[in-house]
């Protein structure tokens, strides 16, 4: 057998932009809020991604979607306590990313989502903010939201 080798007779040159990513873009939404000004490329917003901004904005971030781009002016290690209750809707990430964030608020947050997300567990969260000293509990009991985190004064 054999092998033949190719010498390239030119360099190739460009940039490789990757299609956007609901899961970085999630990760890349709360990093921000504990930020002061990040801008975020080439974000995927869906309806998931919409439900992280629209709990961040309530926590205090401010969120300005432009084109390819999201800008957010984070809270820093303190975000407010929200006026009313944080809705993920039906997005799982936002609502394990937030019940922890939530523990840095001052007074007590109350997390939900639709039918699909109040069947899911979060038992291991909750019970990891327990062993360090916060509060983080299960309206019904179950680990399953409604999630009560309280962050002290």
């Amino acid at each position: 057998m054999t092998i033949a080798i190719v010498e390239p007779t030119e360099s190739l040159s460009g940039d490789v932009v990757p299609p956007p990513s609901k899961s970085y873009t999630h990760r890349a939404l709360f990093v921000a809020a504990l930020s002061e000004h990040t801008v975020i490329e080439n974000p995927l917003i869906s309806d998931d991604t919409m439900s992280s901004i629209r709990v961040l904005k309530a926590l205090g971030a401010e969120i300005e979607l432009g084109g390819e781009e999201v800008n957010v002016m984070g809270f820093g290690d303190t975000p407010s306590s929200p006026e009313d209750v944080l809705n993920a809707s039906n997005s799982g990430t936002t609502l394990r990313f937030a019940i922890p964030l939530c523990s840095f608020a001052k007074h007590i947050s109350v997390l939900t989502g639709d039918y699909s997300l109040k069947s899911r567990p979060n038992t291991p969260l909750l019970s990891a903010i327990q062993q360090l000293g916060g509060f983080a509990v299960s309206t019904r009991g179950d680990g399953k939201a409604p999630i009560v985190v309280y962050g002290g004064e």
